[in-house]
C-alpha cells in the first residue's frame, strides 16, 4: 500500500467531514486506491463506481480517483452552515463530484451546476438523475464576465471528464501539448443569483478574476456569503492577478486565506513557473468597504 494512500486513510478517521458515513467513506477508499494503484481498473477508460450509496459516471479513472480523493478525503471543499437548506453555486461542476459531496454535507441543499463541455455535461447529469438527487438545476454553460452567447473551450485533446479544461488556450496548453476546441455556450454568473448564496466555489480555469469582478459591479457579490475557488496563474494570461482578485474581494467585506498549494515549493519555484494553482476561501468578517 503506497505511503499517501496509509496517510489519506489515517486523515479520513480523524478528519472526515464526513462524521456519519466515516467508515463507508473509508472503506469505500480503500477499495477505489486498490483498484487505481493496483490497475485493477483501466485509468483511461469511461465507467462506474459506487460510492457512498451514489452510481457515479465518470470519463476516465484517472481523474475520477483525483477528484475523490481531493473532494471527499482531503475536504478541499467543505464549510459549515447551520442552515438545513442552503443554497450553493458549482461553478466548475466537472463530472458533478463537488455537487454529490456538498449533497452528502448537506442533503436538503439546493444547487446551481454549471459545466461548459457538452459531453462531460452529459456525465454531470447522468451522475444527478441516476441518483434521484432533488434541488440540483444543472446549466450546460461557460461562465465569464462578458455577454457573448458562446466562446471557443479548449480541452485537451479529445479527453472528455478532464479537470484543466478552459476557455483560455493558455492554460491548456501549459499541461497539454494536443489540445481541442469547440464553441460553448456563455453566460454571466450575475444573472442566475438572485437570492443569498452561502457557498459560491469557483474552478473555472483561470475566469476567476473576470467573474469576481462582474459580481462586483452588478452587486451580487453582496448576496455572496464564502466563496471557495481555485485560481490559476498562467504567466501568458495577464487578466487573472492574485493581487488584483483580492483586493477586490477585500474591498468587499472579505477576508481570506490561500491553501493547499500543489506542492510544497520554494520561492524560486514560483518566480520560474509559468503556471500553478491554490485555493482561495474568502469569508465575510467585515462589511463592504
Amino acid at each position: 500500500m503506497k505511503y499517501d494512500t496509509v496517510v489519506d486513510l489515517l486523515y479520513i478517521v480523524k478528519n472526515s467531514s464526513l462524521k456519519q458515513g466515516r467508515w463507508s467513506l473509508f472503506i469505500c477508499y480503500l477499495r477505489l486506491a486498490f483498484n487505481y494503484h493496483l490497475g485493477l481498473k483501466s485509468k483511461d477508460k469511461e465507467g462506474y463506481e459506487h460510492c457512498l450509496g451514489y452510481k457515479i459516471r465518470f470519463a476516465n479513472y484517472k481523474t475520477f480517483f483525483k477528484l475523490f480523493r481531493d473532494i471527499f478525503v482531503r475536504n478541499t471543499y467543505y464549510f459549515y452552515t447551520q442552515k438545513i437548506e442552503p443554497t450553493i453555486i458549482d461553478a466548475g461542476a466537472n463530472i458533478g463530484m463537488v455537487t454529490l459531496y456538498y449533497k452528502v454535507l448537506y442533503p436538503k441543499a439546493k444547487i446551481l451546476a454549471f459545466e461548459p463541455s457538452p459531453e462531460t455535461f452529459e456525465i454531470l447529469k447522468d451522475n444527478v438523475e441516476n441518483n434521484n438527487l432533488n434541488d440540483i438545476t444543472i446549466f450546460n454553460t461557460a461562465i465569464s464576465d462578458n455577454n457573448s452567447s458562446t466562446m471557443e473551450f479548449f480541452h485537451h485533446g479529445s479527453v472528455q471528464g478532464n479537470t484543466g479544461s478552459s476557455v483560455i488556450k493558455d492554460i491548456v496548453l501549459s499541461k497539454s501539448k494536443k489540445i481541442g476546441r469547440i464553441q460553448v455556450k456563455n453566460s454571466k454568473l450575475s444573472r442566475y443569483i438572485t437570492q443569498p448564496v452561502d457557498m459560491l466555489k469557483l474552478d473555472i480555469e483561470g475566469m476567476e478574476s473576470e467573474v469576481i469582478h462582474d459580481l462586483i459591479t452588478s452587486n451580487k457579490v453582496d448576496l455572496v456569503l464564502e466563496s471557495i475557488l481555485e485560481f490559476h496563474y498562467n504567466k501568458k494570461y495577464d487578466h487573472n492577478k492574485l493581487h488584483s482578485l483580492l483586493t477586490e474581494l477585500s474591498s468587499c467585506g472579505f477576508d481570506y486565506f490561500i491553501y493547499r498549494v500543489e506542492h510544497d515549493p520554494s520561492s524560486y519555484w514560483f518566480k520560474n513557473k509559468n503556471h500553478y494553482h491554490f485555493m482561495v476561501l474568502a469569508y465575510r468578517t467585515r462589511k463592504k468597504e
